[in-house]
């Protein structure tokens, strides 16, 4: 373990710099991520979103970011749509109008993943552990 100590007798701004020269400046953030967002824990569906979206833009309410909880996914399986909420079609509408108005849309991914052989995403794990010879950093895919 390393341990850095700043110090100085002509203020903090010095120590700030010193440590930013050091360890590196801060990145500047996606200007998106300084706009305003919808975010709630909530079930929705695909159309649900399209309405808020349209009421948004309807009213005049400044949003430039809407977010949807886990609920889009098919039994809490990551990057899966609920196909009967969420189904293909209302997504391309969401997506086009999402676009057409300037805003994004994140969908909430925590970092387990779903111990099932059906799950797409487990088994290219499983594959990725397989092959981890071929990439010598990568010993363990999953967070355990």
């Amino acid at each position: 373990m390393e341990f850095f100590i700043f110090g100085s007798t002509v203020g903090p701004k010095n120590v700030n710099k010193a440590l930013s020269e050091m360890s590196g400046y801060a990145p500047i953030p996606l200007l998106s991520h300084l706009g305003f967002h919808y975010c709630k824990w909530e079930y929705n569906t695909a159309e649900m979103l399209i309405e808020r979206n349209r009421n948004f833009t309807e009213f005049g309410f400044p949003v430039d970011v809407l977010w949807s909880d886990i609920e889009y996914s098919e039994s809490k399986q990551y990057f899966v749509f609920n196909q009967s909420v969420w189904p293909q079609s209302q997504i391309n509408i969401l997506n086009n109008e999402i676009e057409q108005q300037g805003r994004r849309m994140v969908l909430i991914e925590d970092c387990h993943i779903s111990y099932n052989d059906s799950y797409p995403v487990y088994n290219n794990g499983l594959l990725e552990n397989e092959n981890s010879q071929a990439a010598p950093n990568l010993t363990n895919i999953f967070v355990r």
